[in-house]
């Protein structure tokens, strides 16, 4: 066997050896991206461009106006905005300060502290102002769903 400078043997094995009674190390078994199927996907698309976003009224997700026309909002599929333009402009608003991207909703104090703890990982507004339409509005309060938006302030 080899030495090193100290005259200590060098193991040949870059790995720690197995102690008994132990299994031996193996790879980790977290799951991957390919692990999951598109049809189940488990996050919010984050904004495509670094342009004309929008953030949902009812939940905060921001992505681009182009994203909640094609995808409709993952979190909120009841307000039904995947192809109708009307509902994308009047469910979504341009008028927030802020962003915060959350990765584990249900660990993290961020998300907790914005009220998305409960919501699918994506990136979401810190603060956004705007209203929903009065029909939008008296369904959501019918169902008891909170909106996070706050009303414009009168001038």
């Amino acid at each position: 066997a080899a030495r090193c400078a100290a005259g200590h043997r060098a193991r040949a094995r870059a790995y720690a050896p197995r102690t008994p009674g132990r299994p031996p190390l193996r790879r980790s078994t977290a799951p991957t991206m390919a692990d999951f199927d598109d049809d189940e996907k488990q996050y919010a698309d984050p904004p495509e461009s670094m342009k004309h976003h929008r953030a949902c009224l009812r939940c905060g997700l921001v992505k681009c106006f182009n994203q909640f026309y094609r995808d409709g909002c993952e979190n909120c599929p009841f307000l039904e905005l995947a192809e109708r333009q009307d509902r994308v402009q009047s469910c979504t608003t341009g008028i927030f300060d802020g962003i915060v991207s959350v990765m584990k909703p249900e660990d993290s104090w961020v998300a907790r502290w914005y009220g998305v703890s409960r919501m699918m990982p994506g990136v979401y507004a810190t603060r956004l102002e705007g209203e929903m339409p009065p029909q939008i509005r008296q369904f959501l309060h019918d169902k008891r769903i909170v909106c996070r938006a706050v009303p414009p302030a009168a001038e």
